[in-house]
């Protein structure tokens, strides 16, 4: 893995690259990843039956989805990527202007990583003109990660690392929801660390928030369009 991110970040004129099966992981997946960031000549990719799974390379490979600007066609099935690598993923999905294939067979992300991509991929192709095609046979099963979150279902507190790829893509998810009128944010205390005023919004609370002890409870819809209480 780490040899081939060196020659990804001088090589120009490879267009099809097939390293499937080749337990590339760990810091050789990560290597690779960035390699592909900074190819620009790229435009077939087969990364099947690999580990880029972990929550590094996975997010490294988003970054280079967004930024290499030739790639077509991604083959990233069987990886071990779970929702959170599902969440980073999507993030950068929706800003790509090139990628018309991407392939996640068998990863178990789940019903809620599914969402996200196919949003992801629906925004994406409202800005390009097309929308990439998503292959997700074998995804609907995750695997096992407990309290991850559930755009179908997002009300809650969260604590975010924003060097986290992934506690990046739940905060750009849960300020789509307040810039949308479908949730909000309560005003935060100092120890909280964000407010109002950092995150740039404004709006007014809506009619189901709730004022207590001078802060807001958060109350977002649930996938049906409704919040705990049956909120509209």
């Amino acid at each position: 893995g780490t040899g081939a991110g060196v020659m990804l970040q001088e090589n120009r004129t490879l267009t099809s690259l097939d390293c499937s099966s080749n337990m590339i992981r760990g810091k050789g997946a990560l290597l690779f990843a960035e390699g592909l960031g900074e190819n620009d000549g790229l435009v077939e990719l087969n990364l099947a039956w690999n580990g880029f799974g972990d929550q590094a390379p996975c997010g490294a490979i988003g970054v280079a989805m967004e930024h290499c600007n030739t790639l077509q066609t991604l083959n990233i099935g069987y990886n071990r990527i779970n929702i959170r690598g599902a969440t980073m993923m999507a993030s950068h999905l929706e800003k790509n202007g090139t990628i018309r294939s991407l392939i996640m067979d068998g990863n178990p992300i789940g019903m809620p990583g599914i969402r996200l991509l196919m949003q992801a991929a629906k925004k994406a192709g409202k800005a390009n003109g097309f929308p990439p095609e998503l292959s997700l046979h074998n995804c609907d099963k995750a695997c096992g990660l407990k309290n991850t979150f559930n755009p179908a279902e997002p009300a809650g507190e969260y604590e975010i690392d924003m060097a986290d790829g992934f506690s990046a893509g739940i905060l750009k998810s849960l300020l789509r929801f307040h810039a949308t009128g479908r949730g909000f944010f309560p005003p935060l205390d100092e120890q909280r660390a964000i407010s109002m005023d950092q995150l740039k919004l404004k709006a007014r609370p809506p009619p189901n928030a709730m004022l207590g002890d001078d802060r807001y409870t958060l109350m977002l819809p649930s996938y049906d369009g409704k919040d705990d209480d049956g909120n509209a």
